[in-house]
């Protein structure tokens, strides 16, 4: 059987197990993906060279101008744009349906998700085949086919990969890369050529071009290079990312600074750098973020406790699982996650999303832990039994947690099913506004599903006369519940 084969069956597999989840519409889960979909949705309909590659979420209406609902900056037609992030994330999925004469949609960009989560999955065993050599064969190395396992099946990424795509998911795929690249340049010299630092160059930069998680990764292997500075390699390494990460930051500025100016922009950057950043002397913000593990990774920290405890017990672990590559690893897999939480504390404590960027860590533990594992009971014995029933067992285990954590067969349809009554009922030349609607603050499912931006309103009455009262713009009020049913509604002049 081709080892290529071998991958895509049990990528086939993965798929079985979340298929239903494909059908699921933008619901409460669905906050990230609809805020993808804004910037496809109004790319597709002006163009993406209109709004300077930038990622902007005004619907091309003169009523939906002006209106702020996801914060960020403005231009001078009054347009917003999202700048938290560097913008590679909503470019790549506008080309790759550009290309293919695919529409942007739900579907569409679930199945792009899925495509990236194989990619990630075959890289995470590509770079433990550099801790475990693998043999020219028909069949993947045994031990690094353990990380495309876990990679793949670890419950969170079974979700992560397939229902929300945004920024920190879609720029794990270069942080996959980047880390086999770098591992595969120090330990293999045949690697070290022209062309294959021109790869990790642009590997590199579209991750600094993604999210800052690249610009990190680069301050990780500038600081390994101080430590290491004997050794030329690690100082090229460095250069080679740190470059391309410097690049991509200043492509970022020199895009985002066309929009309003720099004044603007840097202005935008601090307030959204004020809100994600900050360490915080109360336990809730912690919580949160062992909270955010349990309920997606707890299968890898089963595995790893069991390991620990047999490591306890028996006091002796292989000298491979110890060696320096798989130091390596774990350094180059772990550091750049520490930074981002110490740099957006905030961020990470308020987004469940944002524990993906440590599934590649997590993965290499838990792979080693699986092959510590069966050495302890195999004994040189029984292998390849101890080796297949290690990957059923965590696949069944993953799978399990995955259908009590995300499988749902009553999909929560209310907002899609409120944006097309918007739809439907008002009119390009008339503005639209949501009383009533549970905390004030409009989701992008809405606005997706609509069509349009919608200004926010806590009082029906008052609003309906004093836009009557200045009779100086068309508009419908919608009167909402808690349920995201319309209760009334009212078209001015009436």
């Amino acid at each position: 059987m081709n080892k290529f084969l071998v991958f895509i069956l049990f990528f086939l597999l993965s798929l079985s197990f979340r298929f239903e989840n494909l059908k699921r519409d933008l619901d409460f889960n669905g906050y990230i993906t609809a805020h993808t979909l804004l910037t496809l949705k109004i790319w597709e309909k002006v163009g993406i060279k209109q709004y300077n590659f930038s990622p902007v979420y005004t619907f091309p209406n003169e009523n939906d101008r002006h209106i702020s609902n996801l914060g960020g900056i403005k231009d001078i037609y009054g347009n917003y744009y999202y700048i938290s992030y560097p913008p590679f994330a909503f470019i790549f999925p506008y080309f790759v349906f550009q290309i293919f004469k695919v529409p942007s949609g739900v579907l569409s960009l679930y199945i792009l998700n899925l495509l990236i989560h194989l990619v990630a999955s075959y890289f995470v065993y590509l770079t433990l085949s550099v801790l475990f050599p693998v043999k020219e064969g028909k069949l993947p190395g045994k031990f690094a086919f353990i990380g495309f396992i876990v990679y793949l099946f670890i419950s969170g990424n079974l979700w992560f990969h397939q229902n929300l795509y945004f920024v920190d998911i879609f720029v794990q795929v270069f942080f996959v890369i980047s880390t086999y690249l770098v591992m595969n340049i120090l330990f293999n010299e045949k690697s070290r050529t022209n062309m294959y630092f021109s790869l990790f160059f642009i590997v590199s930069f579209f991750m600094a071009y993604s999210e800052w998680i690249g610009l990190l990764f680069s301050l990780s292997l500038i600081l390994i290079a101080i430590f290491k500075r004997k050794d030329t390699i690690y100082q090229k390494i460095a250069v080679v990312s740190g470059s391309a990460s410097f690049m991509a930051v200043f492509l970022t500025l020199l895009q985002y600074s066309r929009i309003a100016g720099a004044g603007e922009m840097f202005s935008g950057m601090w307030q959204k750098y004020q809100d994600r950043s900050g360490l915080f002397f109360s336990a809730k913000p912690y919580l949160n973020i062992v909270y955010f593990y349990y309920i997606n990774y707890l299968p890898a920290f089963i595995f790893i406790m069991i390991a620990l405890f047999l490591i306890r017990k028996k006091r002796l672990i292989s000298v491979k699982l110890l060696s320096k590559k798989s130091g390596h690893l774990l350094y180059f897999s772990l550091c750049p996650v520490i930074l981002h939480y110490l740099v957006f504390f905030n961020f990470n404590s308020n987004h469940s999303f944002s524990v993906l960027k440590t599934s590649l860590f997590l993965s290499v533990i838990t792979s080693l832990s699986l092959i510590y594992i069966m050495q302890v009971f195999s004994n040189g014995k029984f292998m390849k039994i101890l080796y297949a029933s290690a990957i059923c067992l965590f696949i069944s285990i993953s799978v399990v947690y995955y259908y009590f954590r995300y499988h749902d067969a009553t999909f929560d349809t209310s907002y899609k099913s409120l944006g097309y009554t918007i739809k439907e009922r008002v009119l390009d030349n008339e503005m639209v506004y949501l009383c009533g609607y549970p905390g004030g603050f409009i989701e992008p499912q809405i606005l997706y599903y609509a069509e349009r931006n919608i200004k926010s309103c806590s009082d029906m009455d008052a609003l309906k006369e004093k836009l009557i009262r200045a009779n100086k713009e068309k508009a419908v009020i919608f009167l909402v519940d808690n349920l995201r049913q319309v209760k009334k509604s009212v078209r001015i002049p009436m």
